[in-house]
């Protein structure tokens, strides 16, 4: 009887022009076709190969995040994404610069760019997330191979002056003035599940190996459980999302290591109920998750805004990040949703 009631509804919606409930999945694959992917930004770096990245209003490139956002858009089926990330890599075959990674392919091919605070871990989860995407590509085997290598030969020194030293805990960049280099537990723990998966040893020596052992992928997943709880709103409880399709990404070998990162996704939705990313993390259903995208992406022409400065999803819900929206943003989400 109420399955009867339900369809007479649903009928009556559709005759009487009630808009049916998948109207947004619609909406989101006409407005990534015909009003997103049209107003894209890009930039060039001095090869003149464009990648996305985020654009002033006065068309000047703001691309010291991008490794990170074009991680996102690899892991979502952004071949333009993968590659930007790829091209971020130092292109020298010599050591100590083999290896290195940047936070654009601009500022990677133009040391005339200020390099402080070159790499971080932030944009070290946009190269393993494009890495595992593209994870049957030897080449970006290759290269995160290299990349794990920069980073034993680049650990600073604690005794002794270049080039022969004692050295300390490996870090990201060499150039660190915000303090924010330094591999932290989970930056190790991640990097590790990311070597066993790809095959790749942690470099010779016992130092290495011995720092990285512990941390292993239930450990891994209770950090990330706490992060989602805890981290502030904002970028940091974005990156404990990423963190989150990281390990789903790489495929977790132990029942309790996936309830760990449900629970996770769940604070997080629970926390911010109308970030669309946290929602689909949270397996809230596909209907809900494209409502929400809907809700704040642009809808016309005017909606597309001059300054293209934000990742909307790395931001507070009900902040002004989807006027200055990059729109990348949204062809993440539409990409997430089979809908690009």
């Amino acid at each position: 009887m109420m399955a009867t009631a339900a369809i007479a509804f649903l009928l009556i919606g559709i005759l009487y022009g009630q808009p049916a409930a998948s109207d947004e999945l619609h909406d989101i694959r006409q407005l990534a076709s015909t009003l997103w992917r049209p107003n894209l930004p890009r930039c060039l770096d001095n090869q003149n190969r464009s990648f996305p990245s985020k654009i002033r209003a006065n068309g000047s490139c703001d691309d010291r995040d991008m490794v990170l956002f074009n991680g996102l858009l690899c892991a979502s089926g952004s071949e333009e994404g993968c590659t930007a990330v790829s091209n971020s890599q130092e292109t020298s075959q010599n050591y100590p610069q083999k290896g290195e990674w940047w936070r654009s392919p601009r500022i990677a091919l133009d040391p005339s760019i200020p390099r402080s605070d070159s790499f971080s871990p932030d944009q070290n989860l946009g190269v393993m997330l494009a890495v595992l995407k593209k994870r049957m590509d030897p080449g970006y085997r290759n290269q995160f191979a290299n990349w794990i290598n920069w980073i034993d030969v680049n650990r600073p020194c604690i005794v002794g002056t270049e080039p022969l030293c004692i050295r300390g805990v490996p870090r990201f960049c060499r150039d660190d003035t915000e303090r924010g280099c330094t591999l932290r537990p989970i930056d190790m723990g991640l990097m590790q599940a990311v070597l066993t998966l790809l095959q790749i040893p942690v470099p010779e020596g016992p130092f290495m190996r011995d720092l990285f052992a512990p941390f292993t992928e239930q450990v891994v997943a209770a950090n990330i459980k706490i992060n989602a709880h805890f981290n502030d709103l904002g970028f940091p409880a974005h990156l404990a999302g990423v963190e989150i399709m990281i390990m789903r990404a790489i495929g977790p070998t132990h029942s309790d290591t996936n309830s760990t990162l449900r629970e996770a996704a769940t604070a997080l939705h629970n926390r911010q109920d109308k970030n669309p990313f946290f929602a689909y993390l949270a397996e809230i259903g596909t209907l809900e998750v494209a409502k929400l995208v809907h809700d704040v992406c642009p809808k016309t022409i005017a909606d597309i805004p001059q300054n293209k400065m934000e990742w909307i999803w790395e931001r507070k819900q009900d902040s002004t990040a989807p006027s200055e929206t990059m729109l990348w943003d949204c062809m993440f989400m539409a990409n997430l949703l089979g809908q690009s």
